[in-house]
């Protein structure tokens, strides 16, 4: 993968960055790695400064350390509005005429991470909604890290026949839980 630029926001809990070269130096650290897809724009919702337009590569990424109070069957979550444009739009304008869905998504990993230092996805527009690049697993997308739009709405100006999509962790473990049937 092209490294695309540097680190670009930090906190003692969360790290925004847009690199897929990010393994080595952060042993200690786990991330969400995602691709967006064209006519998308994903903003961090604790940074508004922290604005991308589809195609990117983005990477959230938490310190091991943080997973250690976390009960087993909880999630380390980082909130993100992920606005989906209609083909051909200029994107400019995050409250621009062509945006069609707004969506609040979930970058999130679970206790079971540990020893993991990257999940990759690849968030799509349609169902399934993400897709899996040869080096993960399913497994690790219920069970590890992943990206879930939970919550949505279309903002387009008519929304007849239009299905917003949004998918959790349900609609993950019945996409991915045994994916040849």
């Amino acid at each position: 993968m092209v490294k695309l630029s540097s680190l670009l926001f930090f906190s003692s809990i969360f790290t925004l960055s847009t690199t897929a070269e990010n393994k080595a130096p952060y042993q200690s650290k786990i991330s969400v790695q995602n691709s967006i897809p064209n006519y998308t724009r994903s903003i961090l919702q604790r940074d508004h400064n922290s604005d991308f337009l589809g195609p990117h590569e983005l990477a959230w990424t938490w310190n091991a350390t943080d997973l250690q109070s976390l009960d087993q069957d909880e999630w380390l979550q980082e909130p993100v509005t992920w606005l989906i444009y209609d083909r051909g739009a200029d994107m400019r304008d995050p409250q621009d005429d062509d945006i069609i869905f707004n969506l609040t998504c979930y970058y999130e990993i679970s206790k079971e991470c540990v020893g993991a230092n990257e999940i990759l996805v690849n968030q799509t527009i349609g169902a399934p909604f993400l897709s899996l690049p040869d080096s993960t697993q399913p497994q690790d997308v219920l069970t590890k890290g992943n990206v879930i739009c939970p919550e949505g709405r279309c903002i387009a100006k008519d929304c007849t026949g239009l299905e917003v999509p949004t998918f959790d962790r349900e609609d993950l473990i019945r996409a991915f839980k045994n994916p040849s049937s």
